[in-house]
C-alpha cells in the first residue's frame, strides 16, 4: 500500500517533498528499531512491499512526527523558564513497542 496518498489526504497543507521526508523518517526509525546493529540495511533498500504489517505503523509514525512539529505531545511544561519535555526524543515508546523484534542465533 502506498501511504503517501493517506498522508496527503490527512494533511493537505503539506508539500509532496515534506510528505516524502516524513515517510522516510518513519521508515528510518522502523529500520533502526528492527535492525539496530546491522548497518547494511537501510530504509531505502528494505523491501517495504513484502511487509504490509508496517503500513499502518508508518502512518501512525508520520502522525506522531507531525504532532512533534506542532509540539502537541509535550508531557511536561514549565512556565517562567519555558521548558518543554517530550516522552521520547523521536516518537513515543508505545509506538516503538509495536515493532516486532527480530531474534536469531549468533553464528
Amino acid at each position: 500500500m502506498d501511504i503517501k496518498p493517506i498522508i496527503k489526504q490527512k494533511y493537505s497543507y503539506l508539500e509532496d517533498s515534506e510528505i516524502d521526508l516524513l515517510i522516510n523518517k518513519a521508515k528510518a526509525i522502523a529500520i533502526d528499531q528492527l535492525y539496530p546493529t546491522d548497518l547494511s540495511i537501510n530504509y531505502l533498500s528494505f523491501e517495504w512491499e513484502k511487509n504490509p504489517r508496517f503500513d499502518m505503523w508508518l502512518v501512525d509514525c508520520v502522525d506522531e512526527l507531525i504532532e512533534r512539529m506542532g509540539i502537541s505531545s509535550v508531557t511536561s511544561y514549565r512556565e517562567n523558564g519555558i521548558s518543554w519535555t517530550f516522552d521520547r526524543a523521536g516518537v513515543s515508546q508505545a509506538l516503538l513497542d509495536r515493532i516486532p523484534r527480530n531474534v536469531g542465533i549468533i553464528r
